[in-house]
């Protein structure tokens, strides 16, 4: 695997401890601008936090979860700022993309010179089918580099991110891998491409869409018996094994899940010890789904891509049995996990999303309340090797209130 490539204009590298003083003399440079969407490049960035990148930036690499690289000016050797792929999911082959360019740097096409080798690094080392980019949406410099990469503009994700305790909107862009075109005759360097990550004056105004955020304890998901009239939902367990595959044997059940029926008892007890090894790494938290009625086991559901950072989560991999489907069961499930999420955990924002063919999931949650952002490309490969577009959609904090009523409604 490589671990440099160079253009015309810049050469991006993996991190070397002999750049610890020059990351710090960048980042200190250029805190004043760039500490605005990246927190951590402040104004008392030390010696010492730019040794303990380099060195964790490092780990990742060799353990294969993040690719991080210093960006350098070709002629010159100069250091100019770093790119790197980072939030990788091999089984979906895709990852994000970021980048950031020191002050004296700025509006000399750098970030775009250097974000075209790392998407080359990700499409041709990594294999990657699909690479991200999330800009928040004041942030109008980092959503042109996108562009001028070729990026195509997806949609805006509500709440995306909070940067000094903020919630940000963030616009998605994606570069595609089967359309992707490497070429090392980028535009030369010049200034007044407005390419750094520093934001415009009137990018920090009210089209920030900002949320100032309250003191709340950190939000931390941990395993809990949620409890309603219908359902209710239990941590997951090997207990649950049997139940589920007593539900789980049909084929259309699983159509537009990320893995094939359940085949067996091990083979449910399998997907119960993957749900609760992912779940180790705080990035998700399983459930099943019982019955109030029958006291008997009526699907699974979860919390995925938690980001206790951005006070955000997701409710998705939810399947119910054939007798179960079309009940009341599964309305008070995206009920319990929504009012837990909001009112106990202080989430700012839930994402939902589904498969691109599945119309009947999609009208099933915009009937919610919640709000459609777009459609991601190529997004998740699906057990049986189907590439899917997936549909976003989001409830933010404030518009809870109302999805509330209309959910008691259905349940009345």
């Amino acid at each position: 695997m490589r671990t440099a490539l160079s253009n015309q204009q810049v050469t991006i590298r993996r991190y070397d401890a002999v750049d610890v003083p020059l990351l710090f003399e960048a980042a200190r440079e250029s805190s004043a601008e760039v500490s605005v969407w990246l927190p951590w490049c402040h104004r008392d960035y030390s010696m010492e936090e730019s040794l303990e990148w380099v060195l964790r930036s490092g780990k990742q690499w060799d353990d294969g979860r993040e690719f991080h690289f210093g960006i350098f000016h070709s002629p010159s050797g100069t250091f100019v700022g770093g790119v790197g792929l980072n939030e990788l999911k091999p089984e979906h082959r895709l990852a994000n993309l970021g980048y950031w360019v020191r002050s004296a740097w700025a509006g000399r096409g750098v970030a775009t010179a250097a974000a075209h080798l790392a998407a080359q690094f990700g499409f041709e080392e990594l294999l990657l089918d699909r690479i991200e980019i999330l800009a928040a949406l004041g942030n109008k410099r980092s959503q042109r580099v996108a562009q001028k990469l070729g990026a195509l503009r997806e949609g805006v994700l509500r709440n995306r991110l909070v940067i000094h305790g903020q919630a940000h909107d963030a616009v998605v862009f994606s570069l595609i891998g089967s359309e992707w075109k490497p070429s090392d005759k980028l535009s030369p360097l010049r200034r007044g491409d407005a390419e750094s990550i520093v934001p415009s004056r009137e990018s920090r105004g009210k089209e920030d869409q900002r949320v100032e955020m309250t003191t709340k304890p950190a939000m931390n998901p941990a395993p809990i018996t949620l409890e309603g009239q219908y359902a209710r939902l239990e941590p997951l367990d090997a207990k649950h094994a049997e139940g589920l595959f007593a539900i789980g044997q049909d084929e259309k059940v699983w159509r537009y899940l990320l893995r094939p029926k359940l085949e067996s008892v091990p083979d449910a007890l399998g997907f119960v010890e993957e749900a609760l090894r992912v779940a180790a790494t705080g990035s998700q938290l399983p459930f099943a789904i019982i019955d109030q009625k029958s006291n008997r086991v009526a699907g699974s559901t979860r919390y995925l891509d938690i980001r206790p950072s951005d006070r955000a989560l997701e409710i998705g991999s939810t399947w119910l049995g054939r007798e179960f489907q079309r009940t009341a069961i599964n309305s008070e499930c995206k009920y319990l996990l929504l009012r837990h999420a909001f009112e106990e955990l202080g989430a700012l924002r839930v994402t939902l999303k589904t498969d691109g063919r599945n119309e009947q999931s999609q009208r099933a949650i915009e009937r919610l309340g919640a709000v459609r952002e777009g459609v991601l490309r190529k997004h998740m490969v699906m057990w049986d090797g189907y590439v899917r577009d997936t549909v976003y959609y989001s409830i933010l904090d404030n518009e809870w209130p109302e999805v509330k009523k209309r959910l008691e409604r259905f349940l009345s």
